[in-house]
């Protein structure tokens, strides 16, 4: 559970990198479009015969990791963020798969085929956000101890697709908790 919110940990990480990556493409060719791929989490051994079953959690998790990261890197600009896989599974004799298919990165559980966490928030993404979407509230706590009850990520945009307001929110915890939303106008 503690490596729950121990992976948010590499999102700042990775976002600095980013902006090494951003400051290069205004250096060289600013009008170059970048899209990344294979974006979100593995785990380790994902794919080895010996790798412990995933907790139902651990879906849950990669898809605010994912919905996070994409926040983040479509505020920078990044219009295509691309993530891994539609179907992995693990060895279903039953079914002739005999080895894994890198189930940590599955979007669909593989014993129903009904979209799971990754799937969803994905969707989501998709039919409520894209280019142009105007950032009106970008904050989220830094705090990473699992006491701590603030470990919220939220983004406010204006869409461009229904000019409306939406409001991205993702619990970095494993924790259950509360957010409150008070209209100001």
């Amino acid at each position: 559970v503690s490596a729950y919110s121990e992976a948010f940990e590499q999102i700042p990480v990775f976002l600095q990198t980013d902006q090494l990556i951003l400051g290069l493409r205004q250096q060289l060719s600013p009008a170059t479009a970048l899209a990344y791929n294979e974006a979100g989490v593995i785990p380790p051994n994902d794919n080895s015969r010996d790798a412990p079953d995933l907790p139902p959690i651990y879906f849950n998790m990669v898809a605010g990791f994912f919905t996070i990261l994409w926040s983040e890197l479509s505020a920078r600009g990044i219009e295509i963020v691309g993530s891994s896989q539609y179907c992995g599974c693990p060895e279903i004799p039953l079914w002739h798969i005999p080895s894994r298919q890198y189930p940590g990165v599955s979007m669909t559980d593989w014993t129903t085929g009904n979209g799971n966490p990754r799937y969803w928030a994905l969707k989501l993404i998709i039919e409520y956000f894209g280019p142009g979407d105007q950032i009106i509230l970008d904050y989220t706590t830094n705090s990473n101890s699992i006491d701590d009850k603030k470990m919220i990520f939220s983004q406010a945009r204006i869409t461009a697709k229904t000019q409306q307001r939406a409001l991205i929110l993702v619990n970095k915890s494993h924790l259950a908790q509360v957010v409150k939303l008070e209209d100001k106008d």
